[in-house]
C-alpha cells in the first residue's frame, strides 16, 4: 500500500479532542484526516494513500459530548480498530492514547506500537513525538506472528 509521508489519521470519538489533535499534527506539518469511528478510519484504508501516521484513542464512549454511532451500525473498540491497523499497514506509525494507566503496561511493549500516552497529553509533548515519524519512509520492524501484514 502507498504510504504518503505527511498524512496522519487522528481516531477519537470526542470531537473536541480529535480536533486538538489534529491542530497539533498541522502545526509540525502533517495533513490530517479525523476520524470519530473506527469502521470509518478502516474503511478509508481500502484507498490509497494510506497515513504515515495514527493516532488512535483506545476508548469509545457513549457520551453527549461524543460523535454519535450511526444508525444501524455498531462501535469497533480501539482494540480492534488497532488490531486491523498492525496488519493492514506495515509502514504506519501507531501511537495510542487512552484513559487507561494499564493499557501503557499492555501496548508499551509491542514492536507495532510506537508510544502510549495516558490523557490527558500535553499537545507540547505530543507535537514533539509526532515530528520524528514526519516524511519518514521505509518499512517497520514487525513482531513474529502468524499473519501477515500487507
Amino acid at each position: 500500500m502507498n504510504v504518503k509521508t505527511d498524512l496522519a489519521f487522528v481516531v477519537e470519538d470526542h470531537k473536541d479532542l480529535a480536533n486538538l489533535y489534529a491542530q497539533t499534527l498541522e502545526s509540525v506539518g502533517y495533513q490530517v484526516e479525523i476520524f470519530h469511528h473506527g469502521k470509518d478510519a478502516l474503511a478509508r484504508l481500502q484507498n490509497e494513500p494510506a497515513p504515515q501516521l495514527v493516532l488512535l484513542d483506545m476508548h469509545y464512549d457513549n457520551g453527549a459530548s461524543i460523535a454519535p454511532i450511526p444508525s444501524g451500525s455498531t462501535q469497533l473498540t480501539g482494540n480492534e480498530v488497532a488490531w486491523h491497523l498492525w496488519f493492514e499497514l506495515d509502514q504506519t506509525y501507531i501511537i495510542i492514547i487512552t484513559g487507561y494507566d494499564n493499557y501503557k503496561e499492555i501496548y508499551g511493549p509491542m514492536q507495532e506500537i510506537d508510544k502510549v500516552y495516558v490523557k490527558p497529553v500535553p499537545l507540547d509533548i505530543l507535537a514533539d513525538e509526532v515530528k520524528k515519524y514526519l516524511n519518514v519512509s521505509g518499512k517497520r520492524k514487525l513482531s513474529t506472528d502468524s499473519r501477515t501484514r500487507r
